[in-house]
C-alpha cells in the first residue's frame, strides 16, 4: 500500500514509534525513488520539515546508519546518507538507479579505491572509506523537492 503525501509525517512517526517500541522486526528498505510503506519500521525520525522528512535506520547486515530524505509531496525518498563501519548494500540503496550508477562508474576514470564521484544528471553518488570507516551519500536531482538546498542536507 502505498500512502498519501498528506499522511507521510504521521506515517513515518507511527513507524518510528513502532521500532522504539521493539516492533522493528519489518526494517524499511526503501532505496532512491522508492515509496516508503506505511507498515515500515525500524525507522526514527530526526527531522520533519514542510518539504521532505528525514529518517534513520541501522542496516542489520553492514552496521551502516542509513539517513532516507522522504519528500512530502511525493513519499519517496530522494536523497540518502550512510556511515558505518561496513558500506551497505549499494544496490538495494541506490534502487532504480543502480544501474545509471554502475555505468557510470566503469567510465570514470575519476575514482580510486577509497573516494568516488559520480553525477550522471538523474543520479549524484559522493563515497569514501576504508575499512572500519565508510560513509557516503546520494541523491536523484529529478526527485529534490522545490526549494529544498541539498547541499545544506548532504554533508
Amino acid at each position: 500500500m502505498i500512502f498519501k503525501a498528506d499522511r507521510i509525517s504521521s506515517i513515518v512517526a507511527s513507524a518510528a514509534f513502532a521500532a522504539l517500541l521493539g516492533c522493528g522486526a519489518s526494517v524499511a528498505r526503501a532505496g532512491l525513488g522508492d515509496t516508503i510503506s506505511p507498515g515500515a519500521t525500524g525507522l526514527t525520525v530526526r527531522e520533519a520539515r514542510p518539504a521532505y522528512t528525514m529518517v534513520e535506520q541501522t542496516d542489520p547486515t553492514s552496521g551502516a546508519t542509513v539517513d532516507q530524505y522522504v519528500a512530502t509531496g511525493s513519499g519517496q525518498v530522494f536523497a540518502i546518507a550512510w556511515s558505518g563501519p561496513h558500506r551497505p548494500s549499494l544496490n538495494a540503496l541506490f534502487s532504480s538507479y543502480f544501474g545509471a550508477y554502475t555505468d557510470a562508474l566503469a567510465k570514470s576514470r575519476m575514482h580510486s579505491l577509497h573516494v568516488v564521484h559520480i553525477d550522471t544528471g538523474s543520479v549524484v553518488v559522493d563515497m569514501s572509506g576504508h575499512p572500519g570507516d565508510f560513509r557516503g551519500y546520494a541523491w536523484a536531482p529529478p526527485l529534490v523537492p522545490s526549494g529544498v538546498d541539498i547541499s545544506t542536507l548532504i554533508r
